[in-house]
């Protein structure tokens, strides 16, 4: 219903510990062998070649519920510390996660209907 595929899933869950993961993990699990020439010096390969599998209403999507669903592991860890309880740390959790996941969901649900 958010438009991802699962390697955008597997990136939200690498970013768990830290956000700066996803960007690194995406690289790597959307690599393409068809953009190098044969003397592997230059890229060839062109713009449709290495997005074909994505659109812009998708990548918007996923940057909204990346952008919103809960801080890192580390975050919720001083906020439990700080806190001194963890009802506010899971509050926070479920809070933001839902909120990200309605927001991406809309976006992505009413940009299908308008595109």
């Amino acid at each position: 219903p958010l438009g991802f595929d699962w390697k955008m899933s597997v990136g939200i869950l690498t970013g768990l510990p830290a956000k700066e993961i996803i960007v690194s993990t995406l690289g790597v699990l959307y690599q393409t062998d068809t953009g190098f020439k044969a003397n592997g010096n230059a890229i060839s390969g062109s713009k449709d070649d290495i997005f074909k599998d994505r659109s812009m209403l998708r990548a918007f999507s996923f940057m909204i519920f990346t952008l919103l669903y809960f801080p890192c592991i580390g975050t919720l860890a001083v906020m439990r510390k700080e806190s001194g309880s963890i009802r506010w740390t899971l509050l926070t959790l479920g809070y933001t996660t839902a909120v990200a996941w309605i927001t991406s969901f809309l976006v992505f649900q009413v940009g299908s209907l308008l595109v």
